[in-house]
């Protein structure tokens, strides 16, 4: 068989294939492109009435284009488009944002559920979603009554947002420290220019970086995540010297 050639076999195939896909192209010429090929030419003539036409040229164009309802409304499409585009990008994306962002500190809180640290109940892995939706729930139903806490106390948005950097901030300065204590001093690892960039001067370096952004949110944020702070170590204080709870997120 010459190459490029098709078998009887193949040939048969293709054809069937051309039989399956013939009613949606039929349907594509006769629903979608033979009407918007009608539509064109009619948009040249002038209707009479009971399917007549009467070509013209361009006199529709001229009369639309002429008119001031048409620019009105061509104006307001513009605008509409201009208003809604960015604000319905900018809000789904938001939207996204916060269910990601949701699901990310759900998966950290099931994992230290299962670690000991936090209550069983937030351990449970739903198996129709594979997420952990009682740590979902739990987010969603904390960020409703910190967000009511902070609008009746007065705290407005950007201070919100200081406090939700503090969060962040501490966390990569602790990071950052826990890598030197695990690694250069209890691990000892500290042979070798690589080690002693790696587990002392870039955590060091890290650290103090965070530390320092974090000192310049302000005093209300760093008054509440101070709060916060005191809060996480006196729940771990009480749960590994008073309930003796053995606490492993390895």
């Amino acid at each position: 068989m010459k190459e490029g050639k098709l078998s009887a076999a193949a040939k048969r195939e293709q054809n069937w294939g051309w039989f399956m896909v013939a009613p949606t192209i039929i349907g594509l010429l006769v629903l979608n492109i033979w009407p918007f090929i009608q539509t064109i030419y009619t948009s040249f003539c002038e209707h009479l009435g009971f399917g007549r036409y009467k070509f013209i040229g361009l006199g529709n164009y001229a009369e639309m284009l002429g008119s001031t309802e048409f620019w009105k409304a061509t104006w307001n499409t513009i605008f509409f488009c201009i208003l809604t585009v960015p604000v319905g990008v900018a809000l789904a994306q938001g939207v996204f944002t916060a269910i990601a962002q949701q699901n990310s500190i759900a998966f950290v809180m099931f994992t230290m559920a299962k670690g000991g640290s936090l209550p069983k109940f937030m351990a449970k892995m739903n198996k129709r979603t594979n997420s952990p939706l009682n740590a979902v729930i739990f987010i969603i139903c904390l960020s409703v009554v910190l967000t009511l806490i902070f609008h009746f106390s007065g705290i407005n948005m950007n201070t919100v947002a200081k406090i939700s950097n503090f969060g962040a901030l501490s966390t990569y300065t602790l990071l950052n420290l826990a890598v030197i204590m695990y690694c250069w001093v209890q691990l000892k690892q500290r042979k070798g220019a690589k080690n002693v960039f790696m587990h002392l001067i870039f955590p060091a370096l890290g650290a103090a970086v965070c530390f320092a952004i974090m000192l310049s949110v302000g005093d209300v944020a760093l008054t509440v995540g101070a709060i916060f702070i005191l809060i996480g170590l006196a729940y771990y204080l009480v749960l590994t010297k008073l309930l003796h709870r053995e606490i492993n997120l390895g």
